[in-house]
């Protein structure tokens, strides 16, 4: 990691100082894009997962009182079209690890550690992701059935539309930061130029000058260090005139 730093800055200490201010504006630029555009998108799917378990949990927890609460082993008698119509799977687990689903569910949920640690506590909810026996992503939600005391409801949803939302979301982040990019070059190079002229003006004036002997006053269009220096060249200059003419 040291080397490689050490042979950036040197190829950067070799390139023309233009060029080496374009693209340290520019990699500063597209850092600053790279960071904002990842706290963004983390932000964004934080709060949608926090925003969809909040809703599950509710969900959940109706459904642990009445009807599932009532008749475990079919729980409630839900069937697998009323579980389509609410875009969610159900599934119940006991103590002894002992996993209740819908009768004509085909696809399960994969239930583990945390939704066995709920029915035991009989407290709290655990959330996090997770795959059906199809494996298909699922967002899983755990609630205590308190009124039976050793299970716990466990609820499903199908993460492909967040997901999908998400995605959606980098893409566009992707393509206005790669814009954005493009664009700080453009206008780094344009800086870099402009702000560089009155050091590239005065390099040329001093090769002129070393080239024809010539000790005429030089004209800067600068302000101020490269005006100051311009001024001392010229007075340098000024002088080496006058020596020159007291000699001849």
């Amino acid at each position: 990691m040291i080397s490689l730093l050490r042979r950036l800055r040197a190829w950067l200490r070799a390139l023309p100082l233009q060029r080496r201010v374009a693209y340290l504006t520019t990699a500063a630029v597209a850092l600053a894009v790279a960071v904002t555009s990842v706290a963004g998108y983390l932000t964004l799917r934080i709060s949608l997962y926090r925003a969809l378990d909040a809703e599950m949990v509710q969900t959940a927890t109706s459904l642990a009182v009445v009807p599932v609460a009532e008749d475990i082993r079919t729980l409630g008698g839900l069937t697998e079209r009323a579980l389509r119509a609410g875009n969610v799977s159900v599934a119940a687990i006991r103590t002894d690890n002992e996993v209740f689903y819908v009768p004509d569910e085909r696809d399960h949920l994969v239930l583990g550690a945390k939704e066995l640690a709920i029915a035991r506590l009989q407290s709290g909810y655990s959330a996090r992701s997770g795959v059906t026996t199809g494996g298909e992503e699922y967002r899983i939600i755990a609630v205590p059935i308190t009124d039976l005391g050793n299970y716990a409801l466990v609820l499903g949803r199908p993460l492909r539309p967040t997901n999908d939302i998400l995605s959606s979301l980098w893409l566009v982040l992707i393509i206005f930061g790669v814009a954005g990019v493009i664009i700080a070059a453009v206008v780094g190079a344009y800086v870099a130029r402009s702000s560089l002229r009155p050091v590239r003006e005065l390099s040329a004036a001093v090769e002129h000058v070393t080239v024809t002997k010539e000790l005429t006053p030089i004209t800067i269009n600068a302000t101020s260090d490269i005006a100051v220096l311009a001024e001392s060249f010229n007075e340098m200059l000024e002088s080496l005139a006058s020596s020159r003419d007291r000699q001849a």
